[in-house]
């Protein structure tokens, strides 16, 4: 929260801003809210700023006019001043919510969006080598096992492009099709069924489910 006084306000306007600020406050940790009021002196445009450098998600401006008015200004860090809503006093708590909610919907799809940019489908070290040399991120890739054998993929990788296996198919994706061998060694699927890798560097936060080649 950003109380807006201005030298302009007297005792009384003031006095309602932070009254506001305060009730808001509550009724946002009410819905299980982490809040935090600015009451620093610095100009707003200073505050402005600290909260975006600190990456507070959202903004909540009020202003003794705007308190007169019975309604708040809120901003979503990711939209910045595109993003500006006026929304009643009474309803603050739930748009809180609700803005915080998208704001983490658009994030997981700019992330999902990252991700699936920088993985790339091999089905040959020679690809991979490609993927590593020309665009980088991770090359996903056939493996015929997830066990202890495995190393055998793992060590062919490190030799022929310095990459290395960085994680396995996660439950609920699909596994590669039957008759399709393994991208490293070629041979086909082991009794435990077949995985999947990728390569070099990238996001690694965002790749929970695959077997990855990375160095």
């Amino acid at each position: 929260f950003i109380p807006l006084n201005t030298k302009r306000d007297d005792e009384a306007a003031q006095a309602s801003v932070h009254a506001a600020v305060a009730e808001l406050k509550a009724q946002c940790q009410a819905r299980g809210l982490r809040t935090y009021v600015d009451e620093t002196d610095k100009m707003f445009s200073a505050k402005h700023k600290f909260w975006e450098m600190k990456g507070a998600p959202l903004r909540v401006e009020v202003g003794a006019r705007d308190v007169a008015a019975g309604k708040v200004v809120l901003v979503a860090r990711d939209l910045g001043k595109s993003s500006k809503m006026t929304v009643p006093v009474d309803e603050v708590a739930t748009r809180c919510v609700d803005e915080l909610e998208a704001l983490r919907a658009r994030l997981w799809a700019k992330a999902s969006a990252y991700h699936n940019e920088h993985i790339t489908d091999c089905s040959s070290v020679d690809e991979i080598k490609k993927v590593m040399e020309r665009k980088g991120g991770f090359a996903r890739i056939p493996l015929f096992s997830r066990d202890e054998d495995c190393k055998e993929a793992d060590e062919i990788l490190k030799e022929a492009t310095g990459g290395e296996i960085r994680g396995f198919l996660a439950d609920g994706e699909a596994a590669p099709a039957e008759g399709t061998l393994c991208a490293v060694t070629g041979r086909p699927r082991s009794a435990t069924g077949m995985s999947l890798a990728a390569t070099k560097f990238g996001p690694k936060a965002f790749l929970p489910s695959y077997s990855t080649i990375s160095n």
